[in-house]
């Protein structure tokens, strides 16, 4: 079983190096290492909503008061809920521009956009929305959301979209 697992892990390895040449990514590029600016954030809504939860169900099996508030898998769902909560607090989304593509992690995967694939960036006050080319999802970092520096961020994206023709709106 161990070594039939091991041959699935190298076959899924080679065939991401695959894709990532072929998307003409280096290997080991992704994510927040690498060559490039990155601009942090902090995401504090879905983890408050998060543990939240925890709290209410917790309050919600002492008010009631039943047999149930002992079992083993009631308090690892509240658990679970905030452990949850505590990881998205610490895991910070993040935006890299690197020399040639944009980089990002969204739904907990990283995600790269040449600078040959985006349509427009668009700087507005609070929020930086990137469009790509064709029907991508638009990739949108805001201020009031997830603490991002969308000034800086702003100035750095402009000399990007400078340096590879790309347009810069200002609304």
């Amino acid at each position: 079983m161990a070594r039939s697992f091991e041959k699935q892990v190298e076959k899924n390895k080679q065939r991401l190096l695959m894709q990532q040449k072929k998307q003409g990514i280096q290997p080991g590029k992704m994510g927040l290492s690498g060559e490039g600016e990155t601009f942090k954030g902090r995401n504090f809504i879905l983890p408050s909503i998060l543990i939240l939860f925890g709290v209410m169900y917790a309050s919600l099996g002492f008010i009631g008061g039943g047999s149930e508030i002992n079992s083993f898998l009631y308090w690892l769902t509240i658990g679970l809920y905030i452990m949850l909560g505590v990881i998205t607090f610490i895991r910070k989304p993040y935006l890299r521009i690197g020399k040639n593509a944009l980089y990002t992690s969204k739904f907990n995967r990283d995600r790269m956009l040449s600078a040959d694939s985006i349509q427009k960036i668009v700087l507005s006050q609070g929020s930086v929305t990137i469009v790509p080319k064709g029907s991508g999802q638009k990739w949108i970092f805001m201020r009031s959301r997830n603490r991002f520096n969308t000034e800086v961020m702003g100035e750095r994206l402009r000399e990007f979209g400078r340096n590879n023709k790309i347009t810069v709106e200002n609304h």
